[in-house]
């Protein structure tokens, strides 16, 4: 007879799991041979096909992960002669796995040498990149066509101290394929991309679906206070839909501010469904002041349509300011949110502050005008009801939007607390 005090263990079958192998990078030159020393060329090939290449013996089918130990304190430089291979699916290059890393980058590619190369390209699916710095480069500081990747952790565009520019040729960071995750929620996720003579980061063409924008800072320097300007900041455009910038959690926050023309342009007849909901846009990390600037701080142009800019949920408003700061390059614009040209329609621009900081006490203004509409775009969606209103401290918007907007009077920052103090006034949508 059983003993009934006894109880069977149900076991289940354990879900088959590869463990990724491991290739430790051990030197900075950029050489493929038995010599002792693995170079992070070396690591990529043996990766890409699990064969063993130079000092690397073959990794097994599944994963790698590139790891870093070069001797010696410090940051370390690795200045590739030539392209370096694509990644070409399931690879993880871990900057962070440099001994002393501390949340500034220790392994910084340099492109000086490589001529006309992108620094990393990630050709296939479920590769990772993070906590590299990446500067130099003829074309872009690393190209995405694949789908499901991540970067983050990262330089893109900055020298060594994070405050000065050694920008890529192209953009900081071209994304042509979908599903992929530019930054992220954590503060190690935290991407600077700045000083690129592209844009900042580029989301392009009709499979550049679903991908993500998080908690990066683009155009300024690693404190998120002085420009070091990208061509322009985050850019949407040639049918890519449905990618988010931001979000409605405050670790999400992009700081999009500094570029020499718009901070966020959303551009082409076939870019729909894109997000830009919760960043601080024109204005700094500290929400009390912008950087030198030109351009627009979100402009929606060439037939782009059914976009979204804030929302009605709490933290899905962006805040916007400081727009035009930059007479000196000639350029046109400064309006806070601009829609433009026949076609552009069906885009709707809700819960937004415009032309002042952070704590709505000071205005951050835009240089020609809060939120304009012109040149054939019709059709679109500013203000509403309750949460849905803009909070607008700047003049010189479109007529027609006082009556679902808030628009401020002049002066209306020597009374505050009467106009911004009351949430139920402005809707309430922005969170600081």
């Amino acid at each position: 007879m059983s003993d009934p005090r006894r109880t069977r263990l149900a076991v289940e079958p354990l879900e088959d799991r590869a463990v990724p192998a491991v290739i430790t990078v051990t030197g900075t030159g950029d050489t493929v041979a038995r010599d002792g020393v693995v170079t992070l060329r070396e690591a990529i090939t043996a990766a890409n096909y699990h064969s063993a290449v130079g000092d690397v013996p073959a990794p097994a089918p599944g994963p790698v992960v590139i790891r870093f130990s070069i001797p010696g304190a410090g940051a370390h430089t690795i200045s590739p002669r030539s392209a370096l291979p694509a990644l070409r699916g399931n690879v993880t290059i871990d900057g962070t796995s440099e001994p002393g890393y501390a949340g500034t980058p220790l392994i910084r590619l340099d492109g000086w040498a490589a001529g006309s190369a992108d620094g990393l390209a990630l050709t296939g699916n479920g590769n990772v990149v993070r906590g590299l710095s990446i500067q130099r480069f003829r074309g872009n500081g690393i190209s995405v066509s694949g789908d499901a990747n991540t970067v983050t952790g990262s330089w893109i565009g900055l020298d060594a101290t994070g405050y000065r520019t050694a920008g890529n040729g192209g953009a900081g960071v071209l994304v042509t394929g979908a599903r992929n995750m530019i930054g992220g929620s954590r503060a190690a996720d935290k991407m600077v991309v700045s000083g690129n003579t592209g844009a900042g980061i580029d989301i392009a063409g009709e499979r550049a679906d679903r991908n993500a924008v998080a908690g990066s800072t683009v155009g300024l320097d690693v404190t998120g206070f002085a420009s070091v300007p990208n061509a322009s900041g985050v850019v949407i455009r040639g049918g890519a839909d449905d990618n988010i910038v931001g979000g409605t959690d405050r670790t999400a926050r992009n700081v999009v501010c500094g570029n020499v023309t718009d901070q966020v342009r959303i551009s082409g007849s076939g870019t729909t469904g894109n997000v830009v909901q919760g960043n601080y846009i024109g204005i700094a990390a500290s929400g009390e002041s912008a950087a030198q600037q030109g351009g627009d701080a979100v402009r929606i142009e060439g037939g782009a349509r059914n976009n979204r800019i804030g929302g009605t949920a709490m933290g899905a408003g962006n805040l916007i300011g400081g727009i035009g700061l930059w007479p000196s390059r000639g350029r046109t614009g400064g309006v806070g949110v601009y829609l433009t040209d026949g076609g552009t329609s069906g885009n709707v621009v809700q819960g937004n502050w415009v032309g002042l900081n952070a704590r709505g006490v000071a205005p951050i203004a835009d240089r020609h005008g809060g939120i304009v509409i012109r040149s054939g775009a019709t059709g679109n969606t500013v203000g509403g009801t309750g949460t849905a209103k803009n909070v607008i401290g700047d003049g010189g918007n479109s007529p027609g939007l006082s009556g679902t907007n808030n628009i401020l009077p002049t002066n209306w920052y020597f009374d505050t607390l009467r106009y911004l103090g009351h949430p139920e006034r402005h809707g309430g949508a922005f969170r600081a």
